[in-house]
């Protein structure tokens, strides 16, 4: 099915379809969410997912997204959606993304730096805090290297130049964020 008519379905309360989005997407959101965001936990990975379509679901049925402003796929506004969610459950946790938490199943990533200064702190802070689209882009760029093909695919932009422009408008956020607090 298309973007379109997914979302045609979804409007119409279409139960089958919208059954079979659920089940399309489902396993390699849960591979490509839980991968990101070091989820081990099977069963917060299926909460972050029901709750993500859930969204994506009311997002449509109270046209907040339609045909006209869907700017990416359908798969990549869900993914969007979905890290959205996952960071929700970080600050459920009552923990940063990416710390350890053996109840929640998260667990952490290397460290960003072996011995972090202060500036190096205000800037990491500064980026989780940023949440979508800026942060998962901003990690992987400056922390995970990857290349920006890399980055445009795994984080679901059309192509390596839109990943770039977002880059350059979440540096602007970033900058603007660390003018107006004197952080820097």
């Amino acid at each position: 099915m298309t973007d379109v008519e997914y979302i045609r379905a979804f409007r119409a309360d279409n139960q089958a379809v919208i059954t079979r989005f659920y089940n399309e997407y489902r396993s390699v959101f849960v591979r490509d969410i839980g991968k990101f965001y070091h989820i081990l936990n099977t069963e917060l990975m299926a909460e972050i997912y029901q709750e993500t379509v859930i969204r994506v679901w009311r997002n449509i049925a109270t046209d907040k997204l339609t045909e006209q402003n869907l700017t990416t796929s359908l798969a990549g506004y869900l993914f969007s959606v979905g890290k959205y969610v996952a960071q929700e459950k970080f600050r459920e946790a009552n923990r940063e993304p990416l710390t350890d938490n053996e109840e929640t199943g998260l667990r952490a990533a290397a460290p960003l730096w072996e011995e972090e200064t202060e500036q190096e702190k205000a800037v990491r802070k500064a980026v989780y805090a940023m949440g979508e689209p800026c942060a998962p882009l901003l990690l992987h760029f400056y922390w995970d290297k990857m290349s920006w093909e890399a980055i445009a695919q795994q984080l679901h932009y059309k192509d390596a130049e839109s990943a770039k422009t977002q880059k350059y408008k979440c540096m602007q956020k970033l900058k603007g964020y660390f003018s107006h607090a004197n952080v820097i």
